[in-house]
């Protein structure tokens, strides 16, 4: 448990740290991106970065984003389900991925770094 504490630790230290690649949206990337990232992974991320909350509040719009899956829509609409987006379902290994997510959220990840990064096919 200490190595994870340690780990969730350092991986925050680096996303606080990291110069973030601003997209559209003034608060893109930064400790919001990294909570979205973590708790709701790559796409909604993502999604956040490029396009904000909407102009809702961010405490508001965090707290409603567990209602709904980002990678099941995009499924549904013919893009391939990412390798990261399944290994998130495995116990305590997760946990690693989910920091992942968080750590590119952070940097400020759009849909169009990862289409360029990992094809259209998947974002």
């Amino acid at each position: 448990m200490k190595k994870i504490a340690a780990f969730v630790a350092i991986a925050t230290a680096m996303a606080v740290t990291t110069p973030a690649t601003r997209a559209a949206n003034p608060d893109a990337g930064g400790i919001k991106g990294f909570l979205v990232g973590c708790c709701f992974g790559m796409r909604t991320s993502a999604d956040y970065n490029e396009n904000g909350t909407g102009g809702r509040d961010f405490l508001t719009w965090f707290l409603t984003g567990c209602l709904g899956g980002r990678t099941q829509m995009d499924y549904e609409k013919g893009k391939s389900v990412y390798w990261r987006e399944i290994a998130r379902i495995v116990p305590y290994v997760g946990v690693i991925f989910q920091i992942w997510d968080g750590v590119e959220g952070a940097q400020g990840m759009t849909r169009s770094a990862y289409q360029q990064s990992l094809g259209a096919s998947y974002f």
